[in-house]
């Protein structure tokens, strides 16, 4: 049986076509294969397995990729492939254009890794152009070590990928429309006393959202206060929640913008433990106000809610005696306006928590970062204060005993970073001060004594209102301290 010359022609170009597509193909891999090896260095080792291209596709797939940089940075994949490749643009444009982008298992360790001063990236004098695009770009069972942070899982998503010679020298050197990211553990060591993990973390264009996140000391208290040598607060934080909504990044020549619609953190405990028998740390305490006018990172939140959180701080005095307590229970904050720009509207908070779990307070704040005097203005209550509550802290810390009810107490106060001037009004119900035990110091003791007397020539119940309260700011303190002596002031001169 003979066979046609049209069926060998034909027979013999199909040939041909797969002869030359597989050419194109090898010869393909084998210039990626070459490419590779030219940016390969001493000090850039650039290793791999395998290299397939399919022309009809458009894809290449590159196998267990390593990458190591003087030892200090491992990078190694499991598969990186990137498919839609259109050849007409990559080789008449010079664009490199595909749809998809997939990195399988990516590991990136930097160890020791320093930055060059002198390397700092210019543009190119070249007036080439190129551009590359990729419509998605998924990372799937991601991993990340370095000194401080290890990311043990993470899955990101890219939409709409460009890096061009506009982007590149950026200090994020691609765009891209939107994101999903999640990170299923997370731990970043903060110094040499604590570390911050993160079990759950979510990121979106609308969202960024942390679950059951913590801040753990590393050393047991006693540790702590070996290895310092000024008093420091030694503090533990767990939160359940904490949502960031329509978060947004924008790079200016003077750094980054960082803003936010919204800020949420639900169910906070924050324990705090102080040391007194430790030397003072006397450097200066700038007001919140003037930290956020220096702060080089520029940001704007519109509104900032803590909601059904404790606060519990504990005091070492500097004698033998147990540690005071103070709590703050239910505590619910919500600020607005969180601002360092330039045209920054008033800093406005709100604060509603139970004292030791009983007594209602209340507190009004507010401060303008661009008022460089650092003005600020306070006004609150305290309601039902039981004796129990006050002596919890009182008897060990100052050895002093209180005896009956403050039944309300209202103050306001307007200040700057030197002084504040304000006043107090008290309603309370046989209100007596006393020394806690026989072994008290001997200006305890004359306090208590003064105070008793001066106080039992007052009535033993009603309402005593006080003006002009003026109080000197210890620069060395913070503002928390300047708002308890603001409160403790007004207190002294209502009652004695």
């Amino acid at each position: 049986m003979k066979i046609s010359k049209k069926l060998t022609y034909s027979i013999f170009l199909v040939i041909t076509v797969f002869g030359i597509y597989f050419g194109i193909g090898k010869w393909a891999e084998h210039k990626i294969g070459k490419e590779i090896q030219k940016i390969s260095t001493d000090e850039l080792k650039i290793g791999y397995e395998n290299i397939q291209v399919q022309l009809i596709n458009g894809s290449v797939t590159i196998d267990s990729i390593l990458i190591e940089k003087n030892k200090d940075l491992v990078f190694n994949v499991e598969t990186i492939s990137l498919s839609g490749i259109s050849l007409f643009d990559l080789l008449i444009e010079d664009k490199l254009k595909a749809s998809d982008l997939l990195i399988m298992k990516p590991v990136l360790i930097k160890k020791n890794l320093k930055k060059n001063k002198n390397s700092i990236s210019t543009k190119s004098q070249s007036d080439k152009k190129f551009s590359v695009f990729i419509d998605k770009v998924t990372l799937i069972s991601g991993s990340y070590i370095d000194n401080h942070t290890a990311i043990n899982n993470f899955d990101l998503e890219l939409s709409n990928l460009n890096i061009s010679d506009e982007t590149i020298y950026s200090v994020i050197p691609f765009d891209f429309t939107s994101h999903t990211l999640q990170i299923k553990d997370l731990s970043y060591k903060i110094n040499a006393f604590y570390t911050f993990s993160i079990p759950k973390f979510n990121s979106s264009n609308e969202q960024i959202a942390l679950f059951d996140f913590s801040i753990n000391p590393t050393v047991s208290r006693s540790e702590f206060s070996k290895s310092i040598k000024n008093e420091q607060d030694y503090m533990k934080l767990t939160g359940e929640s904490l949502i960031i909504k329509k978060p947004t990044v924008h790079e200016q020549t003077k750094g980054f913008v960082i803003g936010a619609d919204a800020l949420y953190m639900d169910y906070i405990n924050l324990s705090i433990y102080r040391d007194k028998r430790l030397a003072d740390d006397t450097s200066v305490k700038p007001l919140y106000s003037k930290m956020l006018r220096d702060l080089k990172l520029k940001i704007h939140i519109d509104s900032t809610s803590i909601r059904k959180s404790n606060i519990k701080y504990e005091e070492q005095p500097d004698s033998n005696m147990d540690s005071g307590v103070l709590e703050f229970n239910n505590l619910d904050v919500h600020v607005s306006k969180i601002s360092n720009l330039e045209n920054a509207p008033y800093t406005k908070a709100h604060f509603l928590a139970y004292y030791m779990g009983q007594a209602p307070i209340e507190l009004s704040w507010s401060f303008n970062i661009l008022d460089n005097t650092d003005s600020f203005s306070l006004e609150g209550s305290i309601k039902n204060v039981k004796d129990t509550s006050l002596n919890s802290f009182l008897i060990p810390v100052t050895d002093v005993r209180t005896k009956g009810v403050i039944d309300e107490m209202y103050y306001n106060f307007k200040g700057n970073d030197t002084e504040a001037l304000g006043a107090m009004r008290m309603r309370y119900d046989n209100f007596e001060i006393a020394e806690a035990s026989h072994s008290s110091k001997g200006i305890v003791k004359i306090l208590t004594s003064i105070a008793d007397v001066v106080i039992s020539d007052k009535e033993a119940k009603g309402s005593v209102y006080e003006d002009a309260i003026k109080v000197k700011r210890d620069p060395t303190k913070s503002f928390w301290n300047y708002l308890w002596i603001c409160i403790k002031n007004g207190m002294i001169k209502t009652m004695i």
